[in-house]
């Protein structure tokens, strides 16, 4: 019964939300550039071929791959920069994770580095077989009935610029962009890992400052 009512709604979808959620949503995975680089490699191929089928799977899975990289990242440098600004870190928990979260950080931006030309090159390779050619085929392979034909093929011809400009673009692309926030993010924690070892050492921290204040207080002869 209490499901039922407003807050009890609430608190089942919450709870439902987090039961449904992976330990995984929030991590910048590495594991997904050797996806990409394949599923970019098996593009040119079957744009090659004409095989039209083939090219949709390949550029849907593409757009699927960078939404959800994109996702991650967004949420990922989002709870970083909330953690480094925040007077409540736990120097206990923080020192206990540190090390994990800077490995996580390093070797993705390390992954991100080493793939990052091949991807250029794979991009390349595919639009060198025929730009128009893949989207038409994608667009043809589209089973959405509520999109015409020329909103088909100015949907995926938008996929296709979005790959582009993660990949392949000369200047300020997308992968460039992460790599330099991936930099700045560890700078940032180690930022935060000397000021929370510092406040450690000097026996400062936001609860010695409150019990401070309310001594003070406590002392103060009148209103």
């Amino acid at each position: 019964m209490y499901q039922f009512t407003q807050a009890g709604y609430r608190a089942y979808r919450a709870v439902e939300d987090v039961l449904g959620a992976s330990l995984e949503d929030a991590q910048l995975s590495r594991l997904v550039f050797p996806d990409l680089l394949g599923d970019l490699r098996a593009l040119a191929e079957a744009n090659t071929a004409g095989d039209g089928e083939e090219a949709y799977r390949k550029l849907g899975r593409l757009d699927s791959l960078l939404n959800e990289m994109a996702q991650r990242a967004a949420r990922f440098y989002l709870m970083l920069g909330s953690l480094a600004r925040t007077n409540d870190t736990r120097p206990e928990v923080f020192l206990a994770h540190k090390d994990t979260l800077l490995a996580h950080m390093r070797e993705f931006t390390a992954e991100l580095g080493r793939y990052a030309p091949l991807l250029a090159e794979a991009v390349e390779k595919a639009a060198a077989t025929g730009v128009d050619r893949m989207i038409e085929y994608a667009a043809e392979a589209d089973e959405w009935l509520f999109r015409s034909p020329a909103e088909r093929l100015a949907d995926w011809r938008h996929g296709w610029d979005g790959i582009v400009h993660w990949f392949a673009e000369r200047e300020h692309s997308e992968t460039e962009r992460l790599q330099d926030a991936t930099v700045t993010t560890i700078r940032a924690v180690l930022a935060l890992l000397r000021r929370v070892t510092e406040a450690r050492r000097g026996g400062v921290s936001r609860e010695s400052q409150l019990r401070h204040l309310a001594q003070w207080f406590t002392s103060c002869e009148s209103d």
